[in-house]
């Protein structure tokens, strides 16, 4: 999703994978608020609009307020944000709308008489959104490779279930063949070339599709648009990355060591 101008000027500001803090909502504020400062007259006005899904409110700061309810960003779950300034005698009008998660519904239109205010007001927006922090980490990066690696980790796991629950039924666990009871061990320590490729290609297929299920849930831990302020307890996104981030710690990891030691020790 871009940002775009409305007014013929061939510019575009790319909003995709930022983590917005209170620091850069009270920059982008400020900006706007020292034009209704200068401009101020009966024919202008600002104001900030605070949406909070969780308890279905919303705030509205209006000119003499600013500065007086920042509060409310330590203190509320915001997911939607929205700062406007005009000035209809000068027909200046500048909003920016920024809604968490949903880079679809965010945007920012900058209209007015004077080209040069119109230049001068997109760059120095622009400049405070390019500070802003991205969204990076390795699973953005790698994802494909995390996908296959975490669909090996996965099928291995379910191939162990699967013959500790067959021997403890009554299976024959020294089978011959893997598919009637083997451990990896076991399958790795009678036929050791095909043991690898079968049980790696067998935990691959397995782990693929039951990740499937979970991949775009997974994905969506990493809000194209995140705000990184207000109660800890209620950033729903960022307290599952931390369970997601000790869950590969404790679990995925240490099975992808065995599979390491099994293979090559």
């Amino acid at each position: 999703m871009y940002l775009c101008l409305e007014i013929g000027i061939d510019s575009e500001i790319l909003l995709e994978y930022k983590i917005f803090k209170k620091e850069d909502i009270l920059k982008l504020s400020k900006e706007l608020f020292a034009d209704y400062k200068k401009d101020k007259s009966d024919e202008s006005y600002f104001r900030i609009i605070l949406n909070c899904d969780y308890d279905n409110s919303t705030y509205e700061i209006n000119n003499s307020d600013f500065g007086s309810k920042e509060e409310l960003l330590d203190i509320k779950k915001i997911n939607n944000i929205k700062i406007e300034f005009d000035d209809y005698k000068k027909k200046n009008h500048v909003s920016i709308n920024l809604r968490e998660g949903d880079k679809d519904y965010s945007y920012m239109e900058i209209n007015g008489s004077d080209e040069k205010w119109i230049d001068h007001k997109y760059q120095k927006i622009n400049d405070i959104i390019g500070s802003v922090e991205p969204q990076s980490n390795l699973f953005l990066k790698y994802e494909k490779i995390i996908y296959h690696f975490s669909s090996i980790n996965i099928g291995f796991l379910f191939w162990e279930i699967y013959a500790w629950l067959y021997y403890y039924f009554g299976g024959k666990p020294y089978s011959t063949t893997p598919a009637s009871g083997l451990t990896l061990q076991m399958t790795i320590e009678k036929i050791p070339i095909l043991g690898y490729l079968y049980v790696l290609l067998f935990s691959w297929m397995v782990g693929c599709f039951i990740l499937l299920a979970f991949w775009d849930k997974i994905k969506k831990l990493w809000l194209s648009i995140e705000f990184n302020f207000g109660p800890e307890h209620l950033k729903i996104q960022k307290n599952r990355r931390k369970f997601l981030g000790l869950l590969i710690t404790l679990i995925i990891l240490p099975l992808l060591l065995n599979i390491l030691f099994l293979v090559f020790g």
